[in-house]
Order: C-alpha cells, then sequence, then structure tokens
C-alpha cells in the first residue's frame, strides 16, 4: 500500500474549501510549512458529494470518486481529504470497490474507454485530523507548540460524515467523538466545553429541500451551546463551517435569537499555536466576527515555549 510522507501529503481539497472558504486552505497550508511538510497539489474532480448523486445513480457516484483515486494511485499516494464529505464518498466508495468486484468491473469498463484509467484498490483514504494524530503524532505535534492557547474557551462540531457509517468510516465513536477534544485540550491547552445534541446534525443536508428546517437544526445546537457562553465553535468540516458561520446570521433572523458564536476551523487554531500571526490566517474573513482583539492579548500573552527541532 501507499504511504504519506513529508514530501507527499496529497490533500483532496474538494469543492467547498476552494470556492466558498478559502481561509481553510490558507491556515492548513500554512501550518504544515511549518511543520516542514510538503503538500502534493493534484488535479481532481468533485468527490461527488456523498448524499446527491449516490441517492439515485450509485454506478455513476462510485465511477467518478473512483476516478479521483486513481488520480492518486498514480501518485503511489494516500488521500488526505479536507472535508468530512469528500472523506467520506472516497473511502465508502473505496470501500464497496474492494468489496463487490461486480461493481469494480462495471467501473472499470466506465473509466477505460474514457479516460484510460483504471481503479486497482491501492491507496488509502484518510481524514487530515487522522493524518495529524496517526502521522504526524500529537506529541510530535504539542512539541512544535509555542504559544498554548489557554484561556481559550470552546464548543466543538465533529459532523456526521466523519464518524458515520461508523462500521466503514471507523473514525471515532459516533455517539461520544472524542479525538477533535483531545487535540484541543491535549496539544492546544483549550478548555471545550460541553453542551446538549453535541453530535446532532448541522442540518446541511437538509437544505436544498427544506431550508426552514436546516435553520431549525442549526438553531437547535447554537441555542444549546449559547448556554455555555464560547468564545467560539470549533469545527473540521467546511460544510459544518458554513452551516455555523455562512448560515448563523440567517438562523438569528428566522429564530429571534440574539447572540452570535464565531467559528474556528482546527488548522487555525493549531496555526496560532503554532506561531503564525492571526493576520495571515484570514480569520477577519470570517462572517460571524471573533474578538480579534481578544484573541491577539491571548496568544501574545501566551507564555511562549522554546521549540528545538
Amino acid at each position: 500500500m501507499s504511504t504519506n510522507t513529508p514530501s507527499n501529503l496529497n490533500i483532496f481539497w474538494g469543492c467547498t474549501i476552494p470556492y466558498r472558504l478559502p481561509f481553510i486552505e490558507v491556515a492548513i497550508r500554512k501550518v504544515f510549512d511549518k511543520l516542514e511538510i510538503k503538500i502534493e497539489d493534484i488535479a481532481y474532480s468533485c468527490c461527488p458529494d456523498p448524499g446527491g448523486i449516490q441517492s439515485f445513480d450509485f454506478l455513476t457516484w462510485t465511477t467518478l470518486a473512483a476516478r479521483n483515486l486513481t488520480l492518486a494511485e498514480e501518485k503511489n499516494s494516500n488521500i488526505v481529504s479536507a472535508c468530512n464529505g469528500c472523506f467520506e464518498t472516497l473511502k465508502i466508495a473505496n470501500y464497496h470497490l474492494r468489496r463487490d468486484k461486480k461493481l469494480a468491473t462495471q467501473v472499470n469498463k466506465i473509466l477505460e474507454p474514457q479516460t484510460g484509467r483504471k481503479w486497482q484498490g491501492t491507496i488509502e483514504v484518510t481524514h487530515i485530523m487522522e493524518y495529524l494524530i496517526n502521522e504526524i503524532g500529537l506529541e510530535n505535534l504539542k512539541k512544535r507548540i509555542v504559544k498554548p492557547l489557554k484561556g481559550l474557551k470552546v464548543t466543538t462540531h465533529v459532523g456526521c460524515h466523519f464518524t458515520k457509517p461508523e462500521n466503514i468510516m471507523q473514525t471515532d465513536d459516533p455517539g461520544f467523538p472524542l479525538k477533535l477534544i483531545t487535540i484541543l485540550e491535549d496539544v492546544l491547552g483549550i478548555e471545550v466545553m460541553p453542551y446538549f445534541g453535541e453530535t446532532s446534525c448541522c442540518g446541511a443536508g437538509t437544505r436544498p429541500i427544506e431550508k426552514d428546517i436546516a435553520l431549525d437544526m442549526a438553531h437547535n445546537k447554537l441555542k444549546e451551546m449559547d448556554t455555555q457562553n464560547p468564545d467560539g465553535l470549533v469545527i473540521i468540516c467546511p460544510t459544518c463551517f458554513n452551516s455555523f458561520d455562512g448560515q448563523q446570521k440567517l438562523v438569528n433572523r428566522k429564530s429571534g435569537r440574539k447572540q452570535e458564536i464565531p467559528v474556528f476551523h482546527l488548522f487555525e487554531l493549531i496555526g496560532l499555536a503554532l506561531g503564525i500571526p492571526i493576520e495571515e490566517l484570514a480569520i477577519d474573513t470570517h462572517l460571524i466576527k471573533h474578538d480579534i482583539e481578544k484573541i491577539k492579548t491571548l496568544v501574545n500573552g501566551a507564555e511562549v515555549i522554546e521549540v528545538s527541532h
């Protein structure tokens, strides 16, 4: 099987990050640059979306995913997905292709004449947070932290596609996920505040057909977080980011809610803790505004840790 090394980290960005949330890509690139890990860019297409095409044409959905998998196979490089949805699509497609020879044959009969490619099943698909944990190692990451974010209080939202379906994804406990919390608390020094409904959906999958229900789902989570009065909400999924940052003003308009909770992507916080200036991370471009001065004060007041390479 292929592997990822510091010289060939192969990130699948998806559509949402580069087209709607480019500051997430900025944060991820800057963090890996700080960690001296080179990213190899591959010209992938849409994953495609895990809930759309799959629902009514599984073969087409799998074939499109398989084409992306062959691009990574060509480079002998595992895929590290920066998007929960893309992660689910590519991992599930790879899973079924390996177990269903008939499906693999059908897919390759479509792929080979059209693209000259053939799915072989030689690479793995992982999530970018798993890469931090399993490839870099949290102890190694912690050694690179120069400004622990002690004093910051946050809530978390892992997202549905990272853990479900559990038998295939095998990333964390869907009912009680702890990996994101572990990074925030043990590596970055952040206080994570529990709230009712932590594993509930953000509502994004419902938005195209029932926008009001989607807003209500996001509101149900936000009102529970309000009781903790956090400095921010930490996510690892770009679609969930949009639900809580891009849609939060709509949630408030519909529900009458007054409070606003700004949203962090995990890698923005890692970047701050690694000593990357907040201005370079473009956190001020989020729609729900952070208290930038408070974050600067917290970061600048942090006890600086000397890092030895």
